[in-house]
């Protein structure tokens, strides 16, 4: 029976939980509107990175993995490669075509399989949180065409950063079970295999770009707040002076693009390159935040995935290093 007492308490909580947020909600609001002019002018470079980088290299992807999903396709992995990734990540062969496919179209096409995947009953809570830390990267055309040729100015530059997060989340993968086996998480549910009917072609294709064009409109919206606090953070960083290595720091663990346009700008190749894999292999609050909104009924523990991101973070980093010492791309 629950006593007075911890009612009490659980309201006074709440009661401080609610003051928190109110009092950063009219602090946020009083930020924009005296920074109006700056919120704007992000606005307008963050719809030009979402029209120019964003939708082009993902909403294809996302279009073609949506069809392969309802399609059956993906069972192919299982069949082929998914022995191998059940021995190696200790999750089921079922799951292997979210960390494949996630590796080659980049994110949301693994979390968006992952979650496909929790929904059939295919898999647990405890493995769909297990999946989200592995099959989760940029795409291909993102690291290497954007940030490796675009900022940094070279293509094994951008292969270099996509091979550390490959190895990254492939390190992840196998190091998370020994820390969290499957069969500790009590949140786990029964799995039953839900039989679906198999859409015609014409059906398949026209509800793949509709749950594609959603998705894509939720990570631009995601995209574009958060570079909005990013531009308030640098601004801020700037007229202190002292504080803009501070506000860029804070501003590349928000937003992962902003982060790595920033950076490449204000520091030289070889340490703008560490930098960049740092935040690509951390992925921003921004994408954090993307993932959960795709996950609505998944039960998952934010702290648990910010400190294996920010070790996949530290991970990529020494990959990098490590790499960039073996080709000697910027010395």
């Amino acid at each position: 029976m629950i006593s007075a007492k911890s009612i009490s308490v659980r309201s006074k909580k709440s009661m401080a939980k609610t003051l928190l947020i109110s009092f950063f909600c009219v602090v946020a609001f009083m930020i924009f509107f005296i920074e109006s002019p700056i919120i704007i002018e992000r606005m307008k470079s963050g719809l030009n990175i979402c029209a120019k980088t964003i939708i082009p290299s993902l909403f294809p992807y996302m279009v073609l993995s949506e069809v392969l999903i309802s399609s059956g396709l993906d069972r192919l992995f299982d069949k082929t490669v998914g022995g191998a990734f059940e021995k190696i990540f200790k999750l089921p062969r079922r799951s292997s075509s979210a960390f494949f496919l996630g590796l080659l179209c980049g994110f949301p096409v693994g979390t968006k399989i992952s979650y496909s995947l929790y929904e059939k009953g295919k898999i647990t809570n405890s493995e769909l949180f297990h999946l989200l830390l592995i099959s989760n990267i940029q795409s291909s055309a993102f690291i290497i065409n954007t940030v490796g040729i675009s900022l940094l100015g070279s293509k094994n530059a951008g292969i270099i950063l996509y091979l550390s997060q490959i190895i990254a989340l492939t390190v992840i993968g196998i190091l998370y079970p020994r820390f969290y086996p499957t069969g500790s998480d009590p949140s786990i549910r029964q799995i039953k295999e839900i039989r679906q009917e198999r859409k015609g072609i014409a059906l398949t294709f026209t509800s793949s770009v509709k749950s594609s064009t959603l998705g894509i409109l939720i990570i631009c919206g995601f995209v574009l707040f958060f570079y909005v606090l990013c531009g308030i953070m640098l601004d801020l960083g700037q007229k202190l002076g002292d504080l803009s290595i501070i506000a860029l720091a804070i501003s590349s663990m928000l937003e992962m693009s902003c982060g790595c346009i920033e950076t490449a700008g204000a520091l030289t190749s070889k340490y703008a390159l560490l930098a960049c894999s740092m935040i690509l292999g951390f992925s921003g609050i921004s994408l954090h935040f993307q993932i959960m909104s795709l996950c609505p009924d998944a039960k998952i523990k934010y702290g648990r995935f910010f400190v294996f991101k920010i070790l996949s973070s530290i991970i990529a980093g020494i990959c990098t290093v490590l790499l960039n010492l073996i080709f000697n791309i910027f010395a």
